[in-house]
């Protein structure tokens, strides 16, 4: 008898386009295009710098109180995870964002070249 296919539906989709330098022209609202995903893929994947740096996103969620109460009730299904970088990279907690690209430009070189 041939093995199933495993569901997609157990693999986490993760939106690498809110990047802030590929975000979309027009894109669809935060909440409506997290609530297509999560019912596609049951599971997203965010990275915080591509959320809280992206300059369509951040107005989007604090303009309006209920853009940010419709946020963070669907961080609270636990089906939204926001990847942050791992404490024991010992990045500055007052500065995380500009502190993780220091540590990356320091660790990482550029198509080879240091």
């Amino acid at each position: 008898m041939p093995s199933r296919p495993q569901s997609f539906m157990k693999i986490p989709v993760l939106l690498t386009h809110w990047d802030p330098g590929m975000y979309p022209g027009h894109p669809l609202p935060l909440i409506p295009e997290l609530v297509i995903n999560l019912l596609a893929y049951g599971h997203v994947v965010l990275k915080d710098v591509d959320l809280f740096m992206n300059e369509r996103i951040v107005p989007y969620l604090t303009e309006d109180p209920g853009h940010w109460e419709a946020f963070a009730s669907l961080i609270g299904t636990k089906r939204i995870t926001v990847l942050t970088p791992d404490p024991s990279r010992g990045l500055d907690p007052t500065a995380p964002f500009f502190s993780a690209a220091q540590d990356h430009a320091s660790r990482h070189t550029f198509a080879g070249q240091p």
